[in-house]
C-alpha cells in the first residue's frame, strides 16, 4: 500500500487519493478566488457609487466625498470644481462613457482658452485622482502631465515695501501683512471668521467685580465658505459670506500695479517674516 499527503492509503494502487487531494486543494482555492473576488467587486462597487452620487449631486457633495477618501479640505474643494469643470466640458456624459478622449480634448480647451501649464496640471491630478485612483476608469492612462511651471521668486525687501506703501485701507494692509507674516493660503485667509454670537457671560466665583465672567474672546478660525452663523474677517461686498480667493489675488494685483513692481500672493508669501519686519 502506498501513501499519499493526507494519509491516506491507496488501496486500489491507481493512485485515487493523490486525485482526490488534487481536487479538494484546487476546490478550495478556487473558492478562495471566488470570495476574494467578489469581496473586490463589492467594495468597489461601493465605493464607486457612492463617488458617482456625490458627482451627480455637485460639487459641494463631491468635496465632502474627496475628504472622506483622506484628501484635506483645500484639496478636495479644488479637485471638486475641477472635476466639475471636466463634467460640464464632456456634457454631463454617463461616467463610464468617459474615455481618454474626452480628456484629451478637455486639455486642449483650457489651452485654447489660454489655461497655463499650473492649472493644466492641476486639472489632470483633480480627474486622475477621481476617476482612476478612486473609481479605477483609467481615463487619463498614458495622458503625460504639463511641463512644470517656473517657479515664482520671492518678493523682495523693497518689493514689500512698495506694496505696503500702496495699501489705502487698514484691510489692504492686514492682507498683505498676513501673507507675509504667516504664510498662510489665500484660500485660508479668505474664509478667516468667529461665531457672530459669543458666549454670554455666566454667573460664579472668579472674572469681574460683579461676580460674573468675562466671555471667551474666540479666536479666528478658517471655516467653510458656505457656513452659516459666521463673522467673516474679510466679507464680501456682494452679500453673505467671505471674499473669493479670485478677488483677493486681484486685491494684491491691484495693489502690486499701483506700486510699479511685480508682485503676487505666493511671492509675498515667499517672502516670509523678515520682509515684513523690515518694511515696517
Amino acid at each position: 500500500m502506498r501513501g499519499n499527503g493526507m494519509g491516506m492509503s491507496d488501496m486500489t494502487g491507481l493512485g485515487t487519493g493523490r486525485a482526490i487531494e488534487k481536487t479538494v486543494t484546487a476546490v478550495a482555492v478556487e473558492c478562495v478566488r471566488g470570495v476574494r473576488a467578489l469581496y473586490r467587486r463589492l467594495c468597489a462597487s461601493r465605493r464607486e457609487g457612492g463617488l458617482a452620487e456625490a458627482i451627480e449631486a455637485g460639487p459641494e457633495a463631491l468635496e465632502r466625498a474627496l475628504v472622506r477618501s483622506g484628501y484635506r479640505l483645500g484639496t478636495g474643494c479644488t479637485y471638486a470644481r475641477c472635476v466639475w469643470r471636466f463634467l460640464e466640458a464632456v456634457g454631463h456624459r454617463e461616467l463610464r462613457a468617459l474615455r481618454d478622449d474626452d480628456v484629451v480634448a478637455f486639455v486642449a480647451y483650457l489651452r485654447s482658452i489660454g489655461r497655463g501649464n499650473a492649472c493644466l496640471r492641476l486639472h489632470l491630478c483633480a480627474i486622475r485622482a477621481v476617476f482612476d485612483t478612486l473609481m479605477e476608469l483609467g481615463i487619463t492612462t498614458g495622458i503625460r502631465h504639463a511641463p512644470r511651471p517656473r517657479q515664482r521668486p520671492a518678493a523682495t525687501r523693497e518689493e514689500v515695501q512698495a506694496v505696503l506703501r500702496a495699501c489705502g485701507t487698514s484691510g489692504e494692509r492686514f492682507v498683505v501683512g498676513r501673507l507675509t507674516g504667516t504664510g498662510i493660503m489665500p484660500g485660508q485667509l479668505c474664509r478667516l471668521g468667529a461665531p457672530e454670537m459669543p458666549p454670554a457671560a455666566v454667573s460664579g466665583e472668579g472674572g469681574s467685580r460683579d461676580g460674573t465672567r468675562k466671555p471667551h474672546v474666540l479666536p479666528f478660525v478658517v471655516y467653510e465658505a458656505d457656513a452659516a452663523g459666521i463673522h467673516w474677517l474679510l466679507p464680501s461686498p456682494r452679500g453673505r459670506g467671505p471674499i473669493s480667493t479670485r478677488t483677493l489675488r486681484r486685491i494684491v494685483a491691484r495693489l502690486a500695479a499701483a506700486a510699479g513692481v511685480e508682485v503676487t500672493c505666493t511671492a509675498l508669501r515667499k517672502a516670509g517674516p523678515a520682509a515684513l519686519r523690515a518694511s515696517a
